[in-house]
């Protein structure tokens, strides 16, 4: 969207719209608040988490958390401070720095610092730095080449003086050596608290330096299970693993030293029961009043917190729990050591139970469909006791919630199944295979299903932008709390976590429209040609070719069907006029005008012209695709009637790609968004699409009233301004002129870059609660708007 047409959004939000200036500008300091609200790190948005650390009984520390900002979207950028925050006691601030300055995107601000904010951002960091940190985290090596060098060394220094480095990124050490020439010594062992940790520790003068090679994060290859579960659990040894590396950094690791034993990792489901978790620590614990918990937690079923057998031994340094029983899968064992001071050591280690009766595969014939189709598939089952089991084929949602079931007494070897589904469910399930004895469960299999929500009789509330994060999910389960039901996404196909969010989606499609054009007074309206005279990259009136091409750019997006498409979108700021010197486009002008005019005098009286017949109708010249000479010479009906041409050859184009959207998805809307002026053909375009996000409010006053019931439109907000109040003011007048749908530009307008609320989109969120929860849909979609008898005379012709 241009920010030439709406204007709106919380002050800091200027950082990301800075991230898209050409790299060969020098861009001027933002605000200092400006700069201060982008690196703002809180806890106002917290996901699942256990707080490994947090209250610690070693007291907080002071982190230093230093990270790279994205080219382009850069919500989230902090996340993964905040996600350690919630953990451990952690005091962190953050500081954002451009990892590639001079490549496209990127920042060049004057002073020649990758700090954002240049020359402001550069004093900030100073001035943070004026008090050492308890530690430092670099999470790319990329980004230390760009920090200022003065600011660069004081860290270093402050490391050599007893601080922490923490570097969670393979062979980050010596890439960054290769600026600052460390001289670490290494340490040939692993210190006890980082043992099991796949890192490189290191002495540098009286401080601490660890390369940490974490696991990747798990959003991406997640399986069936994560998938419909979350993935909290896995996210929680990850994070479990990057606090012990930050505390013995620090040099704040944990006193005591703590020993959980169950014997091997890996072990049969029939020798579980009977087994012990043994928990014993040595060391001097900060505080008094030891208190033990442990539980097993399961990445899918089952799992639950432990039975203490007791305390063995004189000094309470030992105590003992039974092991549950536990279905096969793989768990952790959690165990956490509290006294009265906090936290004073943790433990995290893996558990595979296994079992000689399993599941196959479970196979679906089809990994998505339309509420009310049956899912179908089969799964083998490999059992010696048949007569004595039993299989559960259910539809479960993310909470587990079973909705659909299907029993299989004594079950054969492939047990084919068919489960019901219906518009009730969620849009994303999954199948979930059990198999069970008269104790409960053995086994389980999984496979994730989609059902197709499009959200076309709904309230829509639409957000732009891709984010690059690997905490996307977390930001989605927060849109989706904040009333977003859509995303309209730039690049890919739609990824698993925004449909179990409960999200449809907008797919930006290749269309053959052209980007609109604007001057200093406003838009050119200006159509490019190339070399033949034809329109970029076709004519729109060019058979078979034209319905080939669509054939063959809406074919590209059928993977989102799967997922449910509220509209396919032509594109933003899109021209809403097009024709060019293709034969085929002067013969559908011809037609056009025959139309208008029914014969050959009439056109030949408005022009001052003296065709005789409608084939012999042609340009001023033979070049002038936009009758500029016609109008230069006062023949505005000549003019006009190409204008409109135009404006109705863009709404016929735009019924076209319908017809092909509706190829690959029978119940497809389309149409073209971010468009909307009161010198468009408004009508014609109505008419010819099915949904409709505008710029102009005036325009969207005309559409309101001359769209059919059912019809989806509205305003795009949520533009950069440093009025804090103007998405709202947007947002109600929007609503209250009775649109169905709200479109914000973009997401890191509506998200800071920690996954907060921005100001402008806390209080939008605030006020419009009501909207979002059911009011919407009531008076917007299935009331029936009322008049009081005032009419506004519009018309393409008056526009012009």
């Amino acid at each position: 969207m241009s920010s030439q047409t709406r204007q709106s959004a919380a002050i800091w939000v200027a950082l990301f719209w800075s991230s898209l200036m050409c790299a060969s500008m020098a861009t001027a300091a933002p605000p200092v608040e400006q700069i201060e609200a982008a690196n703002a790190l809180a806890l106002d948005h917290e996901s699942p988490h256990t707080k490994w650390g947090r209250p610690y009984a070693r007291g907080s520390i002071r982190v230093l958390y230093l990270t790279a900002l994205n080219a382009n979207v850069n919500a989230g950028v902090t996340r993964e401070a905040v996600e350690l925050m919630q953990r451990f006691d952690i005091e962190a601030d953050a500081v954002l720095v451009i990892a590639a300055k001079g490549t496209a995107y990127s920042i060049a601000y004057e002073g020649g610092s990758g700090v954002y904010g240049g020359a402001a951002g550069a004093q900030r960091l100073a001035r943070l730095l004026e008090t050492p940190y308890d530690c430092y985290v670099i999470t790319t090596h990329e980004i230390v080449g760009h920090l200022p060098a003065d600011s660069r060394k004081t860290m270093i220094d402050h490391v050599r003086q007893g601080a922490g480095l923490v570097l969670p990124q393979a062979e980050a050490y010596q890439k960054i050596d290769e600026h600052v020439k460390f001289g670490a010594n290494p340490m040939s062992d692993l210190p006890q608290a980082l043992a099991g940790l796949s890192a490189d520790a290191y002495q540098l003068g009286e401080g601490r330096l660890l390369e940490l090679r974490l696991p990747e994060e798990v959003f991406e290859h997640a399986d069936a299970r994560g998938r419909i579960f979350g993935l909290h659990f896995e996210r929680d040894t990850r994070f479990s693993a990057y606090g012990r590396a930050i505390l013995w950094a620090a040099s704040r690791e944990p006193q005591l030293h703590l020993e959980v034993s169950f014997g091997e990792a890996q072990v049969d489901r029939h020798q579980v029961v009977g087994r012990t978790i043994d928990i014993s620590w040595t060391g001097e614990p900060v505080g008094g009043a030891l208190q033990v918990d442990g539980r097993v937690r399961s990445l899918g079923r089952g799992g639950g917190v432990l039975r203490s057998l007791g305390a063995e031994g004189a000094t309470g340094v030992r105590t003992r729990y039974a092991m549950p029983s536990l279905p096969a899968g793989d768990y952790f064992v959690d165990v956490i050591v509290r006294s009265e001071q906090g936290v004073e050591a943790w433990s995290v280690q893996p558990l595979n139970v296994t079992s000689t009766e399993t599941l196959g595969k479970l196979h679906l014939q089809r990994d998505w469909g339309e509420p009310g189709e049956p899912i179908v598939g089969s799964i083998e089952v490999h059992t010696g006791h048949r007569d004595q089991r039993t299989l559960r084929m259910q539809v479960i949602d993310r909470y587990g919630r079973i909705l659909s079931r299907r029993m299989f007494e004594a079950p054969p070897q492939t047990v084919a199944f068919s489960l019901p589904t219906d518009r009730s469910m969620p849009g994303y399930v999954a199948v979930e295979a059990v198999l069970a004895d008269f104790d409960g469960p053995i086994t389980y299999a999984y496979s994730n299903r989609t059902i197709v929500h499009r959200g076309q009789d709904d309230f829509n509330f639409v957000m732009w932008g891709r984010m690059h994060s690997p905490y996307v999910d977390i930001a989605d389960e927060l849109l989706a709390q904040c009333g977003v039901t859509c995303r309209l996404e730039t690049s890919t196909v739609p990824w698993w976590y925004m449909t179990r969010s409960g999200m449809t989606y907008v797919p930006y499609c290749k269309s053959g429209l052209q980007r609109q054009h604007w001057g200093r007074n406003g838009r050119a309206s200006r159509i490019d040609l190339d070399d033949n005279g034809v329109l970029k990259p076709g004519c729109w009136n060019d058979e078979p070719a034209v319905t080939e091409r669509l054939s063959n750019w809406l074919g590209a997006e059928r993977d989102y069907r799967r997922h449910g498409v509220l509209a396919y979108s032509m594109g933003d700021e899109v021209e809403a006029y097009g024709s060019c010197l293709h034969p085929s486009c002067m013969a559908a002008y011809r037609l056009y005008l025959q139309r208008q005019y029914g014969n050959i005098e009439a056109i030949n009286e408005s022009w001052g012209t003296s065709y005789t017949k409608f084939d012999e109708v042609v340009l001023t010249a033979p070049d002038d695709n936009e009758e500029k000479q016609g109008f230069a010479q006062n023949n505005y009906p000549r003019w006009f009637d190409r204008r409109a041409f135009q404006a109705w050859n863009m709404a016929n184009y735009i019924g076209r790609f319908g017809r092909a959207a509706r190829q690959i998805d029978p119940q497809a809307w389309a149409g073209p968004e971010g468009t909307g002026w009161l010198d468009d053909d408004l009508g014609a375009i109505v008419q010819e699409s099915d949904w409709w996000i505008l710029y102009s409010i005036p325009a969207t006053e005309v559409v309101r009233s001359i769209v059919p019931k059912g019809f989806q439109y509205g305003l795009w907000i949520g533009y950069q301004d440093f009025q804090l109040y103007y998405p709202l003011s947007d947002f109600w007048l929007n609503f209250l002129r009775g649109s169905n749908s709200t479109g914000w530009h973009r997401v890191d307008n509506f998200l800071t870059s920690h996954f907060g609320l921005a100001n402008s989109s806390k209080e939008l969120i605030r006020t419009a609660r009501v909207v979002f929860d059911g009011l919407g849909r009531l008076l917007n979609v299935e009331s029936q708007m009322q008049h009081e008898g005032i009419v506004m005379l519009h018309s393409f012709a008056s526009g012009q």
